[in-house]
């Protein structure tokens, strides 16, 4: 190998080791309480853009973080158990 060819590769920075890269963005948490605040009883994605609770093309995750009083229906949304829970004991429903 020629001298001049050598030092460049030597001097070239190295990329080392293995790094997993995210296949997509981590969901964005609403809280239950947060629901009192959408105007709808039919709650989607789209409804949450609409509010600004949620940027478009991103996904949303209901937790269960404070208390629902209202009749709300879920559907195109993923619930944990706990919200999924307050929210039928509400009276609405988890599609």
């Amino acid at each position: 190998m020629r001298p001049g060819l050598r030092d460049q590769l030597i001097s070239t920075p190295k990329l080392r080791g293995y790094k997993n890269k995210r296949k997509s963005d981590p969901a964005v948490a609403i809280s239950v309480a947060a629901l009192m605040r959408v105007s709808e009883e039919t709650i989607t994605p789209e409804v949450l853009v609409t509010q600004g609770m949620l940027r478009r093309g991103r996904r949303a995750k209901i937790v269960a973080n404070g208390e629902l009083t209202v009749k709300k229906n879920i559907s195109g949304i993923a619930v944990s158990a706990g919200a999924k829970a307050k929210i039928e004991k509400a009276g609405g429903t988890v599609q």
